[in-house]
């Protein structure tokens, strides 16, 4: 809710924002799963052991989207 409040500060009153990456580089990982997937279940176990990992956010973004568009014909 915060990132959308900033997005609409910038669009409404033209501010420049700018973001870079530091000399470290993180992975980003994308996970998309969607109800009816029979592999989905692990998937998303294998993500989330992330969770106590040293790594997470420092050199690993995991970022997991549920895709419900497919769901009617899982």
């Amino acid at each position: 809710m915060k990132a959308l409040f900033l997005l609409l500060v910038v669009v409404t009153f033209g501010f420049s924002l700018s973001m870079e990456s530091g000399s470290k580089k993180a992975i980003l990982l994308e996970l998309f799963t969607s109800e009816g997937c029979s592999s989905c279940p692990p998937a998303d176990e294998w993500i989330n052991s992330f969770e106590k990992n040293d790594k997470l956010f420092k050199e690993l973004v995991p970022v997991v989207f549920h895709v419900d568009y497919w769901d009617r014909l899982g």
